[in-house]
């Protein structure tokens, strides 16, 4: 197998499964692209057919009812549509700005009239997520979606300056880049009895940060040579094979231990979350919706490494014996 699309061993010890509503999702899915005027083109059409988002969507929320899946799915279609946009055509930095700070006031409230199809898309996606949510809610996911969205603009800063973040700077950053943490977000429900749960816990934030990075990680073992062929670095393969010489074989299964280091903080915080919990004053309902949140995030690391593998975006050889997830 050639060394450059060596695919590593990953732990992702999680279930994964595929929606049931995933039918109904790929209907309402074109039909929506279609009513608000997303297809500029045969090649965007492709691009989504290429995609699968509707199947994204379905794995990395298999387990939720039918409007979720749909929520994560607008979300999906517009996310890449940003994310070809602000990366593929390499924007400069002030235009990126411009397209970012536009998506941003979406999510703030602070623009009542969108722009662009884009835009519209993703205001209408953005108040389809608002449904039966709290105030708090609101904001830490619209905390989560500005720091992703802004996340583009520190890129094209990057780029412009040519600087290459060291490694662990880098997942810190692609754990906003990768825009899991607001996905996950969609998993927390139950109205204001619940908002400590989401927003006080320690080992919440650490199964949410960790969902984040072991996905944004296991995203860029995929993707590497298609980022490289396109010119854009920020990548964790990409970012190791640069800063220290080694192989590309070598910095994916570099890339890979740190994806499964995430893994390892991912269960830690589950263990610790009873008697995190019990200090915090929550009560056994309480527990019951972290252990199932908890379960649902593993279900969504594995549903993304499972849909890498059936999205046409990142073809990849037959691997070896032993080198996939079995």
């Amino acid at each position: 197998m050639d060394e450059s699309t060596l695919t590593p061993l990953l732990d992702i010890p999680f279930t994964g499964a595929v929606s049931p509503h995933i039918d109904d999702v790929r209907d309402w899915m074109w039909a929506w692209i279609r009513d608000l005027d997303l297809l500029d083109s045969p090649a965007t059409e492709e691009k989504l057919r290429v995609l699968k988002v509707e199947r994204f969507a379905a794995r990395l929320h298999p387990y939720t009812e039918l409007e979720a899946v749909v929520v994560m799915t607008a979300w999906g279609v517009t996310g890449w549509l940003w994310d070809d946009l602000l990366d593929d055509r390499r924007l400069p930095l002030a235009t990126c700005r411009k397209v970012v700070d536009g998506l941003a006031d979406i999510c703030r409230g602070a623009r009542p009239r969108p722009a662009t199809a884009l835009e519209r898309a993703w205001a209408d996606a953005w108040d389809r997520s608002l449904q039966g949510r709290t105030p708090t809610w609101v904001t830490a996911c619209t905390q989560d979606l500005v720091e992703h969205l802004n996340s583009y603009a520190v890129e094209a800063e990057h780029r412009m300056r040519d600087h290459v973040p060291s490694i662990r700077d880098y997942v810190d950053h692609r754990i906003v880049s990768t825009g899991v943490r607001a996905f996950v977000r969609l998993l927390e429900g139950g109205g204001d009895a619940l908002d400590p749960l989401w927003h006080n816990s320690a080992a919440i934030r650490t199964i949410r940060d960790s969902t984040a990075a072991q996905i944004g990680i296991v995203n860029d073992i995929f993707s590497a040579d298609r980022e490289e062929a396109r010119g854009y670095y920020h990548n964790a393969v990409l970012i190791l094979q640069r800063t220290t010489g080694c192989s590309r074989a070598e910095a994916a299964e570099g890339a890979a231990a740190l994806a499964n280091e995430y893994v390892d903080h991912f269960r830690s915080a589950r263990s610790a979350m009873p008697q995190e919990l019990a200090e915090l004053g929550l009560d056994t309902s309480a527990a019951a919706a972290a252990d199932e949140y908890a379960r649902r995030c593993g279900a969504m690391m594995r549903g993304s490494y499972d849909w890498h593998l059936e999205t046409q975006r990142y073809v990849m050889p037959t691997a070896g014996p032993g080198v996939l997830v079995p």
